[in-house]
């Protein structure tokens, strides 16, 4: 464009908003002019794809292992993309996943041998290689044996493991049996009492630490590390593990070795998800608890003003599970007061976490959200605040925790009662005097009558004052809510 005028250029609309951009609308003079496309890719980044199992399974029994897609090098966090890709078995395919952060994938392997497990064809390309976790070490071999444990939970003596309370007994039997191969069906090897080392290794988070894993109120060690435990087998070789209690949350596994005869027995259970009991909220200024729940509360708190929002996960014990990842944390707002019967009232915002609000409302549902720095005690923001006069009503809920739809309810909590911060006065109409003046005289004294009647002041407002009160939170703004 040629001439001695301006041209006005500006960018708009990003055409990939919820990832990298990978390209915006260029305006001319607020006109689309086109678009532009960045050399960047718009591909979420995976670090490396990780097989976590056990190192070792049954000829007689279905194996299982869990594949992650992480994005970080720990393992730390899995990504939040749907990808596609291949399992394979000493390159031979087994399946084809389709998942969001993790999977757990079964199979069968009949023959007494080392087998070597393996990714490939991912739709997610990753920027390091392969990861296994064997639960010792990074070895991605796995040792099929025709004799050894397997791990049995409820009365139909499933292998797989539903998800657990942290911190509760399981609500149905966990039971380890010693089997053998008998063409291809696991039987019993042998009866009685016997001292098997049990351990419990942690899989989702993978870092060793945590709280115990109990089997009758005795610690169980992390693996690789084992406890010896007295067990009962049955005639079906079958013993009942007592009182287990997982006092953390994640994903686990369990191990169990027993030495016979020069002969090592070994087993694992299917990885299983323990969840926390509850998720706890709480609203704090400084030492006071912000849980008013009436126009008439004691606890009092400057709309705008920043008060502390925590968000905690904990067994059912009420301890904290420092092992707890979060998976979609949601919220549900409820503005309780002043309720929509009061004309004129409106829903606030309450900032959750940095430059993120969530609107009141009455009748509200749960939103999805992120929570400011969830770690291993939980999320603590200092700089929550609600715009508006009023009372609220909190819930939270951790709607898809393990990325497998498990959710984790809360006790919703009130908050309250917010004022505002301060008043505002200004001066609508200034007013204007009237004398009335003694005969003789053009002026009148503060403090004088009127002399005809001896009962009002000389000195009064032709045009009355008006001043203007308004109520306003921290930030400046109006509450209308205040009345």
């Amino acid at each position: 464009r040629t001439g001695a005028d301006y041209l006005e250029v500006s960018i708009a609309n990003n055409i990939r908003s919820n990832q990298a951009p990978s390209g915006y609308e260029i305006l001319r003079d607020g006109a689309l002019g086109g678009k532009v496309h960045f050399g960047c890719s718009a591909e979420p980044q995976i670090n490396h794809y990780e097989i976590a199992h056990d190192g070792n399974g049954l000829t007689c029994a279905a194996e299982t292992v869990t594949i992650k897609a992480c994005i970080d090098e720990n393992c730390t966090n899995l990504s939040t993309e749907s990808v596609t890709l291949d399992f394979l078995v000493d390159n031979a395919l087994i399946s084809s996943p389709t998942f969001t952060g993790s999977t757990d994938i079964s199979f069968n392997n009949t023959d007494v041998e080392t087998v070597t497990l393996s990714v490939a064809n991912a739709t997610l390309t990753a920027s390091d290689s392969v990861v296994c976790d064997d639960g010792i070490g990074a070895s991605c071999n796995l040792e099929f044996s025709n004799a050894g444990f397997r791990f049995l939970y409820g009365d139909s003596n499933e292998s797989t493991l539903p998800n657990q309370i942290s911190g509760t007994v399981f609500p149905e039997e966990l039971k380890l049996q010693a089997v053998k191969d008998n063409n291809g069906v696991c039987e019993g090897i042998f009866t009685s009492n016997k001292n098997i080392d049990l351990s419990q290794q942690n899989v989702t988070p993978t870092a060793p630490a945590g709280l115990d894993f109990t089997v009758n109120a005795t610690r169980i060690e992390k693996h690789p590390n084992f406890t010896a435990t007295s067990l009962n087998f049955d005639a079906d070789s079958i013993a009942i593990i007592p009182a287990p209690i997982y006092h953390d949350a994640g994903q686990i596994r369990l191990h169990a070795n027993y030495d016979v005869g020069g002969i090592t027995l070994t087993g694992s259970s299917d990885p299983f998800w323990v969840s926390p009991a509850e998720l706890v909220v709480s609203a704090t200024s400084g030492s006071t608890v912000l849980n008013g729940a009436s126009s008439s509360a004691g606890p009092t708190h400057a709309a705008g003003e920043n008060f502390t929002l925590t968000v905690s996960a904990k067994n059912s014990l009420g301890v904290v599970t420092p092992n707890y990842s979060p998976g979609q944390i949601e919220l549900k707002l409820e503005r309780t007061g002043p309720t929509p019967a009061l004309t004129g009232s409106v829903n606030g915002d309450l900032t959750y976490a940095a430059g993120a609000t969530l609107s009141s409302s009455v009748g509200s549902t749960f939103q999805d959200v992120t929570l400011t720095n969830f770690n291993s005690l939980g999320s603590t923001f200092n700089g929550a605040q609600y715009s508006e006069v009023g009372l609220l009503n909190l819930d939270v809920q951790d709607s898809d925790y393990g990325n497998v739809g498990i959710t984790i309810p809360a006790e919703a909590i009130n908050i309250g009662r917010f004022v505002p911060d301060h008043f505002e006065q200004t001066i609508v109409t200034n007013g204007s005097f009237l004398a009335t003046c003694n005969i003789g005289t053009t002026f009148a004294y503060s403090g004088q009558t009127d002399e005809a009647t001896g009962l009002i002041g000389a000195i009064s407002y032709l045009t009355k004052p008006v001043l203007a009160i308004t109520a306003r939170n921290k930030r400046g703004d109006r509450t209308q809510n205040y009345y």
